[in-house]
């Protein structure tokens, strides 16, 4: 009678044992599914950021091409306007398609109106300087209306990407929270299958133990045969799921041998599955002490999870200890999945996200990294604080550079002006590029009359270097670079765009008044013991400017 009161507990261990291996291949199967939706989020994140960068390299270039064709009449750029105009709206157009966010979405619905508002200013613009009035063509594309415009259009831009890289974010980390969740019930119906069939096999063992007579002896071995060989099926089932899975899955006992090695990504770190079951662990992977110590904290009785790197390739590890009745650890189970395209996709995205801070010609951090560090530098200020100074810096003649030497020679100017500034810039200040050719430096803790100095080091520096013998552009035009300079102080809690208008009005006028001038706005705070007059200090300036 006990034996026929076990039956019924046999069938039901197997029937478990064969839910989880339904179970734990349902998971897997979801973990694939996760794993395309993750590349799939990520490829999308890649295309949108690469559009966006090209985005605010057109709507720069037609400002540009604009001002250029506005100024100088010049075919070639308003051809080149003409040609962008219909590349940029499909690149708008093809981001939204691509972007599945409605705030971001509305983002770019307004970047499209405010580069259509743009385009007609720049139309007639245009129209003006074909007509000979190219006063009045410039002077419509340097207005503060437009002015605006552009900063309308940068700031759309900058809150598309800021609302969609937040959306995708967020739709990253859930994914991996359910990768983990998954990993972590696969784990636990893994084991559980273990236990199931290990204890379907106990019970048939004991119907042979328990039998009485021949027939009951014969019935008993019988039925534990069909057992044992529902056992090796379904074992087999497993680790046929467990060898085509996209990870590994392995355990060792609490001496650190291997009962279990199994998982389609063993052949990519030169493993066959069930290779290494009887050797130790710390043989196995001996030149790999980050795994050898997870391992061990697992055998300490702490479950923890960790990123590690096996022959270049990089895994996220789950180490679960498995415990007796007396709460002693008997094996440690791990569950290894390969991360590494994930890896490399994210810091791809990491060296795009940085690459569109720098400019490619002078390698000086570029327009937007200028207004986004310049905006942190004055909202971090106290008033107490040092002051913070501002210079733009305009190069002198740099088209008629282009024009008669060649563009090349305009670039070697750009990057022998880049280069000086960077040497001249102290450790609390940055420079950038701007502009076509215009460059501005930030210095943080010391104001614009140490920018002042600043400027005449930079100045010096490029009459050094055409001294020292560095290359310079034959022909008429052998003079080293000369800048104009305009500087501003932070007064107050004023804010960056304040503080950039007034130092290009500064610039302005000195470009107005002499070649290699520079202006400074009246508030500069200055030593006491230093002529206080304006007016002086400006004519001591320029004669400094045209000495050096």
């Amino acid at each position: 009678m006990a034996t026929v009161r076990r039956q019924p507990a046999a069938r039901r261990l197997l029937v478990a044992g064969l839910v989880s291996l339904v179970a734990l291949g349902v998971l897997l199967a979801y973990q694939v599914h996760l794993d395309g939706r993750t590349r799939k989020v990520l490829d999308q994140r890649f295309e949108v950021a690469r559009n966006f960068e090209r985005i605010n390299y057109y709507g720069e270039t037609l400002t540009m091409s604009a001002r250029l064709a506005a100024a100088a009449g010049d075919a070639t750029a308003e051809r080149r306007h003409r040609e962008l105009v219909p590349a940029l709206g499909a690149l708008i157009g093809s981001s939204r398609r691509l972007i599945d966010d409605p705030g971001a979405d509305r983002a770019l619905v307004r970047m499209e109106e405010i580069r259509a508002a743009l385009l007609s200013t720049e139309r007639r613009s245009l129209d003006l300087a074909r007509g000979g009035r190219e006063r009045a063509a410039t002077g419509l594309l340097t207005s503060a209306g437009y002015r605006r415009q552009t900063r309308r259009y940068a700031s759309a831009s900058k809150a598309a990407v800021e609302r969609y890289t937040t959306t995708s974010r967020a739709e990253l980390g859930a994914t991996a929270g359910l990768r983990r969740l998954t990993g972590i019930l696969a784990l636990l119906v893994g084991a559980g299958a273990v236990i199931f069939f290990t204890g379907l096999t106990r019970v048939a063992v004991s119907y042979r133990q328990r039998a009485g007579q021949a027939q009951e002896a014969a019935r008993l071995a019988f039925e534990r045969r069909r057992a044992e060989r529902a056992l090796r099926e379904s074992e087999e089932r497993f680790r046929r799921i467990a060898a085509q899975a996209p990870m590994v899955l392995w355990a060792v006992d609490r001496d650190g041998t291997f009962t279990l090695s199994e998982g389609e990504r063993l052949r990519s770190i030169g493993l066959a599955p069930g290779e290494v079951v009887g050797r130790s662990v710390f043989d196995v992977y001996a030149q790999q002490p980050q795994h050898l110590d997870n391992v061990r904290r697992a055998l300490a009785g702490e479950e923890h999870s960790d990123l590690v790197e096996i022959n270049g390739l990089c895994f996220d590890t789950m180490y679960s200890p498995l415990r007796d009745v007396d709460g002693e650890v008997i094996s440690v189970v791990g569950v290894a999945t390969d991360v590494t395209e994930r890896m490399r996709a994210e810091r791809e995205r990491d060296r795009l996200e940085r690459a569109a801070l720098r400019d490619s010609l002078t390698g000086l951090a570029n327009h937007r990294a200028f207004h986004e560090d310049l905006a942190r530098h004055l909202d971090a200020r106290a008033l107490d604080d040092p002051p913070l100074g501002l210079v733009l810096v305009d190069v002198d003649d740099l088209k008629r550079v282009n024009d008669t030497l060649g563009l090349q020679a305009g670039d070697a100017r750009l990057r022998a002006v880049a280069q000086a500034a960077r040497e001249v810039t102290p450790d609390d200040g940055e420079a950038y590029r701007v502009g076509g050719d215009e460059f501005a430096i930030v210095i943080t803790e010391r104001g614009a009359w140490a920018a002042l100095g600043l400027v005449h080091r930079l100045q010096a520096a490029l009459v050094a270097g055409e001294e020292d013998g560095s290359p310079a552009p034959s022909g008429p035009h052998r003079e080293p670079p000369r800048v104009t300079a305009g500087l501003a102080e932070a007064v107050g809690d004023e804010d960056k765009d304040t503080l950039v208008r007034r130092a290009d009005l500064a610039l302005v006028e000195a470009k107005s008044s002499h070649r290699d001038a520079i202006i400074w706005t009246e508030d500069i705070r200055e030593p006491a013991e230093l002529e206080p007059d304006a007016t002086i200090r400006r004519r001591h300036e320029q004669t400094l400017a045209t000495a050096l």
